[in-house]
């Protein structure tokens, strides 16, 4: 891909990738994964934790505190067993994308034409966060290595990406 197209900081991070060509039967791109639609529910679930640990930050009972605190770990590591069962049941494999707000290069599998638009889902590991855009297949290299370029990437769904993008950032970074 030509270097000079990138207007976006792009990082080099391990996920799972599922693609979907858009059609007229959906009305928005989580529901074109039904099989791993248990991610839809994830960030529900994220934001109900947000808002309990915002509550717990209130409570002066040390004790129940740390109840309500061991609770919601509790719900976290079901919440990962449920998402690592839906990626298994899918049969997606995690590997090595390369991503910004612009787009990203990963090994797609199947036929898909090029300029095809499609609906597009990335989990990002460890962490099982997910993006979901709109995306156009502008190209693709003999090895399955292909690029798509985001085309509608919800100001929700980007705010995700680029706190991802800094978090991977700040980990690779030398020391």
């Amino acid at each position: 891909m030509d270097n000079e197209r990138r207007e976006y900081f792009r990082v080099t991070t391990n996920a799972f990738v599922a693609v979907a060509l858009i059609d007229q039967e959906h009305n928005s791109i989580p529901e074109y994964f039904p099989k791993i639609s248990q991610f839809t529910l994830h960030q529900q679930l994220e934001d109900m934790n947000n808002e309990c640990y915002e509550q717990l930050n209130l409570l002066k009972d040390k004790v129940a505190h740390k109840i309500l605190n061991f609770q919601n770990q509790k719900i976290d590591i079901v919440l990962k067993l449920v998402q690592q069962k839906a990626i298994e049941e899918a049969n997606l494999v995690t590997q090595s994308i390369e991503i910004g707000e612009g787009g990203l290069s990963f090994d797609l599998t199947g036929e898909y034409p090029l300029n095809s638009n499609l609906a597009v889902m990335v989990i990002f590991t460890p962490t099982y966060k997910v993006v979901y855009s709109q995306g156009k297949l502008i190209d693709k290299s003999g090895d399955n290595r292909s690029h798509i370029q985001f085309e509608q990437l919800p100001e929700v769904q980007r705010q995700k990406l680029v706190k991802h993008l800094m978090r991977e950032q700040t980990v690779n970074r030398p020391s």
